[in-house]
């Protein structure tokens, strides 16, 4: 997947979708864009509770994905 893909994938993810969180941030870490310690840095989370997020054992509240998702957004728009 390319990192266009993917921000066109993040744009119309439903925040509902515990799995499509997953899927997102599995993708994200497998192309390098973030890890759990850039996650849980940005997310004021723990390393544990990002490690669960991407693992797929876990996942914030949709509000909070909504949030996961609109950062992820900005700094890609940010870093053209």
């Amino acid at each position: 997947m390319t990192r266009n893909e993917l921000i066109k994938k993040i744009r119309s993810a439903d925040p509902n979708d515990f799995h499509q969180f997953h899927e997102i941030l599995m993708t994200g870490s497998d192309m390098g864009l973030w890890n759990e310690k850039s996650l849980a840095h940005e997310f004021d989370t723990s390393y544990s509770t990002t490690r669960r997020w991407i693992s797929g054992a876990n996942a914030p509240l949709p509000a909070m994905r909504r949030a996961v998702y609109r950062t992820f957004i900005e700094k890609f728009q940010n870093s053209r």
